[in-house]
């Protein structure tokens, strides 16, 4: 399942590639390279999830302290649907 979005915005929450991801023992690996041994490497979907969500966070906190960022409520339902979506997996 292929998911295509405009990011209108460049805080919009990050999506994380369809393709690229393989499955190696019980997880699965978005693979940037592999090891001489074959095996994948690079981010695990539990790492893409919590760089969202301290991505997220910084955010909300941005708009809390600089008046010229997006408004607060908007910056914690972000973080909120990101929570969401990370206690979904």
């Amino acid at each position: 399942m292929t998911r295509k979005r405009q990011r209108s915005d460049p805080h919009d929450e990050p999506l994380p590639p369809e393709d690229g991801w393989v499955s190696w023992g019980d997880q699965e690996v978005w693979a940037v390279g592999e090891t001489s041994g074959g095996a994948p490497y690079g981010l695990t979907r539990e790492d893409f999830r919590f760089h969202e969500i301290c991505l997220a966070a910084g955010w909300y906190r941005e708009a809390l302290d600089r008046e010229e960022a997006e408004p607060p409520d908007q910056a914690l339902l972000r973080l909120r649907g990101i929570l969401k979506r990370a206690q979904a997996t």
